[in-house]
């Protein structure tokens, strides 16, 4: 096997949209290769001609890109297992932010029955001792609200590092 080049018509187009994906033009890969001839790329592109080892090792650095698909068009064991790894982290988080709201509408309400018991006791008795326990309350509900929205837009910040387009409220 070694020695053996691509297929014509497989290496080009993977090494095209792997270059488009890093948002590089020829001429910007090309002088990041240190390559002289920046259509030394379009040769690539179109599979006329073939890198290097030592150049394949640097695109796969540069595009980011996983040299074995590069070559085969397949995932590597090595990348498999990395893909799954960080696919089962964006799950966790996912239910980490699930189990965060879940928790937030629990102590909410916990705090809406408080409320309503005051208000009713209120209204029975005309304590005026008890605006001041509805106004705790509120203060609560806008503290456990704002806590509940930073937590959730931490775990955003995360999904979107991880480029994982779905976000929670």
């Amino acid at each position: 096997m070694q020695g053996q080049k691509p297929k014509k018509n497989d290496f080009g187009p993977r090494f095209q949209a792997a270059r488009k994906a890093a948002g590089l033009d020829r001429a910007q890969l090309a002088a990041k290769l240190g390559l002289r001839d920046p259509s030394q790329i379009s040769r690539y592109e179109a599979g006329k001609s073939y890198p290097t080892v030592p150049t394949l090792l640097e695109i796969s650095k540069l595009l980011p890109v996983d040299l074995h698909w590069l070559l085969t068009g397949k995932t590597s064991p090595a990348a498999a297992k990395e893909a799954e790894k960080y696919h089962a982290a964006v799950d966790e988080l996912k239910i980490l932010a699930h189990y965060l709201t879940q928790d937030t509408l629990h102590r909410r309400g916990v705090l809406l029955d408080e409320k309503e018991a005051i208000v009713d006791r209120l209204a029975k008795t005309g304590d005026q001792a008890l605006i001041s326990q509805l106004q705790d309350i509120e203060r609560r509900t806008a503290r456990l609200k704002k806590h509940h929205e930073e937590r959730i837009a931490r775990v955003n910040n995360v999904l979107k590092s991880l480029g994982d387009p779905d976000s929670f409220t």
